[in-house]
Formats: structure tokens, C-alpha cells, sequence
């Protein structure tokens, strides 16, 4: 459970870093757009206004930017705790992991739902208690308790079996999600790519370089953030599989 915890708290610690990497990458265009606010304040082409709007927009995504440094620091102390390290420990993260698709493609879900409940800690406990029952030497109330612990273990049962159930299709929908955001990336680079190409032939500005530049690393940060639900969601089944609660 430890491993599995740990992994987890992996898993929110890398989308938070990759939270903060889409933001900063939102910070070029802004300075971008500040920069031309003034020029055409000092040419007289615009207003005070603008400007004003500009700097506000790049504040506040200071302000963001902070915030997930923050979040990120609280993290990873929490992860470090965890391995038995120094809570200000230079924590660097790994790559971002592939999501498991073999595991998932080969996986059966009537199979692993079986498993799950023969290793589940919760109706492996409620199935001791039961057990223990027999030993009772109170026999007038022994039946209903005996009843009774029989229907929370079926609730339990019932309940692991929808859990599994949803998660599989969870599964699915993160993995269409992946493959979209995959599709959105390839076109976004290719559009950077041919932005890039008329910025130096003088056919475009550098604004618009810089923009086709941020849709391409948004899309980027977007895809890497469907990499790292789809392969979550993936683990998350592996866990419940194992016998370890539904998170």
C-alpha cells in the first residue's frame, strides 16, 4: 500500500509540474502582447487601457505560476516524507511514464473483477470476521449478526464490481482523450513548423510566430497531460486488481 501511495502522490506531483509548465509557457505571448500595448501607446495607435489590461493578464498569471510553485513544494515534501527522506530534500522527477496499453488491451474485466475480489484487503477482513462468528457461544443473536455480515460483504462485493467496472470505461475514455490530444499536437506543430518558415522569409510577424509557438506547446503540455491521466487510470485499475481500495 505504501508503494501504491507513493505512486500516487508521483502521479499528482508530475500533472502538477506539468500544470506549471503550460502555464509558463503563456508567458512569452503575454510579455509579447505588453510590449506591442505600449508601442502603440507611445505611437498613438492605442489606449492606456490596453496596456493596462496586459499587465494585469501577466500579474495574475505571476500570481498562477506562484501558486503551483507552491503547491508543487508542498508535494513534494509530502513525497519525501513518504520515502523516509528529509522533507527538504532536492526532489527531481522522472520522465513522464507510458501509460501500460499492453496491460490494458489484454486486460478482461469479468477475470479481473474475479481477482479483485479474492484479493481485496476490506472483503478479505469482512470474510475473517464472518469466520470468527462461528466461534460465538451467544447462538441467540449469532444468526442475524452472521446475516448481516453476509449482506455487507455482497454490498461490498456489489460495490467493488461497479468501482471496477467504471474504472475500466474510465480507461477507455482517457485513452480516446490521448489520442485526440495526440492529433491536436501533430497539427499544431505543423503549423509552427510553416510559422517559423514564413517568419524568416519576412511573410509574418514575430507575434505570429510566438502565438502558432504557444497553441504548439499548449497542445504539447495538453497531450502530456492525457498521457499521464490515461496512464493514472491504468495504475489505478492495477491497484484495485491487487486488492487495494479504489482511489
Amino acid at each position: 500500500q505504501l508503494v501504491s501511495a507513493a505512486q500516487s502522490l508521483f502521479s499528482v506531483c508530475k500533472q502538477m509540474e506539468l500544470n506549471l509548465e503550460q502555464a509558463s509557457l503563456s508567458r512569452p505571448l503575454l510579455e509579447s502582447s505588453l510590449k506591442i500595448a505600449q508601442v502603440n501607446v507611445s505611437q498613438g495607435t492605442g489606449t492606456q487601457l490596453q496596456v493596462t489590461e496586459a499587465q494585469l493578464a501577466l500579474a495574475e498569471l505571476d500570481q498562477n505560476i506562484a501558486q503551483l510553485q507552491n503547491q508543487l513544494a508542498n508535494l513534494k515534501a509530502q513525497l519525501n516524507t513518504m520515502l523516509g527522506c528529509s522533507y527538504n530534500t532536492q526532489l527531481t522527477l522522472g520522465d513522464l511514464p507510458q501509460p501500460d496499453l499492453a496491460y490494458y488491451q489484454n486486460a478482461n474485466l469479468a477475470n479481473n473483477i474475479k481477482t479483485a475480489m479474492s484479493n481485496s484487503y476490506t472483503i478479505r477482513y469482512q470474510q475473517e470476521e464472518l469466520s470468527q462468528m462461528d466461534n460465538e457461544n451467544d447462538y441467540s443473536s449469532i444468526d442475524r449478526e452472521i446475516q448481516a455480515k453476509r449482506n455487507e460483504i455482497a454490498m461490498e462485493q456489489s460495490s467493488l464490481q461497479v468501482a471496477m467496472t467504471n474504472q475500466y470505461n474510465t480507461i477507455a475514455a482517457a485513452q480516446s482523450t490521448y489520442q485526440l490530444q495526440q492529433q491536436k499536437y501533430q497539427a499544431t506543430k505543423t503549423k509552427y513548423d510553416q510559422a517559423v518558415l514564413t517568419y524568416r522569409v519576412g511573410m509574418s510577424s514575430k507575434l505570429e510566430m510566438e502565438s502558432a509557438k504557444a497553441d504548439y506547446l499548449s497542445a504539447k503540455s495538453a497531450m502530456d497531460n492525457a498521457q499521464m491521466d490515461l496512464f493514472t487510470q491504468i495504475e489505478s485499475y492495477k491497484g484495485m486488481v491487487k486488492g487495494l481500495p479504489a482511489s
